[in-house]
């Protein structure tokens, strides 16, 4: 019987990673022998985390895509190649302003909004797409749950939701229908991951 081949070196074996945004450059990688010690590898919290994780569906469209930002931007297909999305906001993008200030009574008091909009692009075999999401979130300066709410904290909160909630919407949607989609998800967001902090999200 001929001998199996072993594993081949997987994205998370541990080791030093070439960073990898498009399926085609691991071609290479899965054609090369394993190791000789033949004992599979398995992934551990410690592993190198895959810096391109973006790779996927887009929810209801079934269109492979590419979450570009950061070590990856410079490695996303070209127009006709394939389609991918970009979703890579800022804190700077949420300008927090005191609208009510905390007065110290009781167990949370204040708030604060911000208003922002936010920049979407979908590179498709028919060309680029690009338009703009208005949106204002707010959320109180002090919480029971969380503590004090600084307009730093509140920023980095918002680029984390909406950033989690843009890579999972359907690209294919109208611009408004997609926008007026993405504010509810983001609403429905914050109340699910942080349902301490009062954070809600409008036009």
């Amino acid at each position: 019987m001929p001998a199996s081949r072993g594993p081949s070196d997987g994205p998370h074996d541990g080791s030093e990673r070439k960073i990898a945004c498009n399926e085609w450059e691991l071609e290479d990688e899965e054609e090369r022998p394993s190791d000789s010690s033949g004992t599979p590898t398995t992934y551990s919290p410690e592993s190198p985390r895959d810096p391109c994780p973006g790779f996927g569906d887009i929810a209801g469209d079934g269109a492979t895509f590419w979450s570009c930002g950061g070590a990856c931007s410079s490695k996303c297909p070209k127009p006709g190649m394939a389609t991918f999305i970009w979703v890579n906001f800022d804190p700077s993008e949420f300008p927090f302003v005191t609208i009510v200030e905390d007065d110290g009574k009781g167990s949370a008091g204040g708030y604060q909004q911000a208003k922002a909009s936010l920049r979407f692009e979908h590179r498709s075999r028919g060309g680029i797409s690009e338009w703009y999401c208005p949106l204002t979130i707010k959320m109180p300066l002090r919480t029971e749950l969380m503590g004090k709410v600084s307009p730093l904290r509140a920023a980095e909160l918002s680029e984390e939701i909406t950033e989690e909630v843009g890579k999972l919407m359907d690209y294919n949607l109208p611009p408004g229908i997609f926008c007026e989609r993405f504010r509810s998800a983001v609403d429905a967001a914050f109340k699910f991951k942080y349902k301490g902090l009062g954070a809600s999200v409008t036009k």
